[in-house]
């Protein structure tokens, strides 16, 4: 139950909703300018003459922007234009452990335009399952994300003007890492030791492989596109040497490449980028990676997502439903959803273990019947 609906005055709350995008602004701005880093590293208590100094900025603008977010609880105002950080504006920070600095900068740049364009979800009475992913140009199907930028969710990252935001949206998915918690080592047993290999597909900067690494003598491989894999080698290269004799990068595709045989496939909020056809594509193609010529292994497939049920009270889970629906129709799903899309694709699902969080495990091993 959303408690202030039932407080205030139905035509002040939505008007306060269409109002929202506002804020949403507002903190990009604070978070850009890493106000709150600032703020932590001059003595925890900055005037906004102060903060508009050294971030060389219209004092009165920023005044009134540190003002409005504090009426959010954002930011602690002390009176007499004294700003210092509070639990809120804190994971603003870089060094924060549980920052959403880069996730919420993310969403309120590309995503935010693209969703003005939401319209374009409701357009096809028939659905679009069928869509061709690699020629969605020609296809009636547009996306919000098309029809914002024109070209495909992914292939807008690739751009040489866009190299800032691939970086930040690696960090972003990095920075998931923390917001997932303990509770996907906890809750389940991986089964690793120093034979075995993980594979982290579409990892990233290789957040959740970097736990892995640190939690079992395993070794790992980690999947994801050549521009990707550029980058995250040089990061381990100078962050986690300690590592790198255990550790892989392939560079490739999910759609088209394969990886290395392994006992472990993880895929860590991949499914929900894309509708059901396309990730079928995606399982199958894992699926085939195993040996053809094996009726029997120990492979497991580990899917990393939440699970979508019919309650309405999960707030944060419904919106990242929303941003899926805005980036080339992907969605959450239910558990049947999962069930579905894994026999479809030549996996047999196993269980599911909720992980004390929004995220749950899904495991599945290949079903060779």
């Amino acid at each position: 139950m959303l408690i202030p609906n039932y407080i205030f005055p139905p035509n002040i709350i939505l008007m306060n909703r269409s109002l929202d995008y506002l804020m949403v602004q507002v903190i990009r701005q604070l978070s850009e300018l890493e106000i709150a880093d600032i703020i932590k590293q001059n003595g925890g208590k900055l005037s906004a003459k102060e903060l508009s100094i050294l971030t060389n900025t219209n004092e009165e603008s920023l005044s009134r922007m540190l003002r409005a977010v504090s009426s959010k609880g954002i930011f602690h105002h002390h009176g007499n234009g004294i700003y210092s950080n509070n639990r809120l504006s804190s994971v603003l920070r870089k060094d924060h452990p549980n920052s959403v600095k880069y996730f919420f900068e993310l969403h309120a740049d590309e995503s935010y335009k693209a969703a003005a364009h939401l319209d374009q979800a409701l357009k096809y009475p028939n659905g679009w399952d069928d869509m061709d992913v690699d020629n969605i140009k020609e296809q009636e199907f547009i996306t919000p994300w098309y029809k914002a930028y024109g070209i495909k969710g992914w292939k807008f990252y690739d751009l040489p003007e866009n190299k800032y935001r691939r970086i930040r949206f690696d960090k972003a998915m990095a920075s998931g890492s923390g917001f997932i918690g303990d509770g996907i080592f906890v809750d389940y047993d991986w089964g690793l030791n120093e034979n075995s290999t993980a594979v982290d597909v579409d990892g990233g900067n290789g957040g959740v492989m970097l736990e892995l690494l640190n939690r079992y003598k395993t070794k790992g491989v980690i999947f994801d596109l050549p521009q990707v894999m550029e980058n995250t080698r040089k990061i381990w290269n100078e962050e986690h040497k300690e590592f790198l004799d255990r550790v892989k990068f392939f560079p490739g595709s999910f759609f088209e490449d394969h990886p290395p045989q392994a006992d472990v496939y993880f895929l860590r909020w991949i499914l929900h980028d894309w509708s059901d056809t396309l990730s079928v594509k995606i399982l199958k193609n894992l699926r085939s990676s195993i040996s053809s010529n094996s009726t029997t292994t120990s492979t497991r497939l580990i899917i990393l997502e939440s699970i979508l049920d019919d309650s309405v009270h999960d707030s944060l889970l419904t919106q990242i439903d929303m941003i899926m629906l805005t980036f080339d129709f992907g969605k959450e799903r239910t558990l049947q959803n999962f069930i579905k899309i894994l026999k479809k694709s030549g996996w047999k699902y196993v269980k599911h273990v909720n992980c004390r969080g929004p995220m749950s495990l899904i495991e599945a091993v290949p079903d060779f019947d």
